[in-house]
């Protein structure tokens, strides 16, 4: 079965991609989105093939319906074109291109953080503690960081260094999509919330995704009840 709908969360590290992500799953009709071309988290999930068979990962993780999604950050995004670009078939190839040819029907959806000051805090923590986010059970998503720390401590030049890392980031991913005339579905890390349910609700139907009664969006609850709240949504 080939995919109906492809959907990339295009985001940086700390804007609530756990907590918009959780929403998108708990629907069961818009695909099981992860950052699938990251090496650690497909360890994780026990992918074990080419991160450039899209075509198997789409199949063995898109919902029933025919929905894929998955979270893209703009340093993988390069090292996933890059990739491609090596591939004779895709050289010449515009980065663009490329995505509509691998990932079908693809829509962008495009997660922001205005306060970048408050965003670069929460990534020093996360960074330190090496914890990325908390389930309501207790379980805590760990990252690579081995060495790391159970108290964060504050670190201005670092929170000034990825400040500008975050500031650049979503500088380039405007630029792209601003170059290649793409049309998003933007989300507001601020705003999401205070609108949690109604932004999925919407994002399905940008997305042109059927909802049914056994598929009701609206079965989705403030993150502080459920069980993916971001440990760090708030610094």
């Amino acid at each position: 079965m080939k995919p109906k709908i492809c959907y990339l969360i295009c985001c940086t590290e700390r804007s609530g991609s756990n907590y918009l992500e959780s929403g998108l799953i708990k629907s069961k009709i818009a695909g099981n989105p992860s950052e699938f071309f990251v090496d650690h988290v497909r360890k994780e999930l026990g992918i074990d093939y080419d991160m450039l068979d899209t075509e198997r990962l789409i199949r063995e993780t898109m919902t029933p319906n025919g929905v894929f999604g998955a979270r893209v950050m703009w340093g993988t995004f390069q090292e996933l074109i890059g990739k491609f670009h090596q591939d004779s078939k895709y050289k010449e190839m515009s980065a663009s291109t490329i995505m509509s040819i691998i990932f079908p029907n693809l829509r962008y959806i495009y997660l922001t953080r205005k306060d970048k000051v408050r965003q670069a805090i929460s990534y020093s923590k996360a960074m330190q503690t090496n914890e990325w986010y908390k389930t309501i059970d207790g379980k805590i998503g760990k990252g690579l960081n081995r060495k790391h720390s159970k108290k964060p401590r504050f670190r201005f030049m670092e929170i000034d260094r990825y400040v500008s890392y975050l500031v650049e980031h979503d500088k380039n991913r405007r630029q792209y999509f601003h170059d290649n005339d793409i049309q998003t579905f933007s989300v507001i890390y601020e705003d999401l919330e205070g609108k949690y349910e109604q932004t999925i609700i919407e994002l399905l139907k940008y997305m042109k995704i059927p909802i049914t009664k056994n598929h009701d969006p609206r079965i989705v609850r403030n993150h502080n009840q459920e069980s993916s709240s971001p440990m760090f949504s708030e610094p």
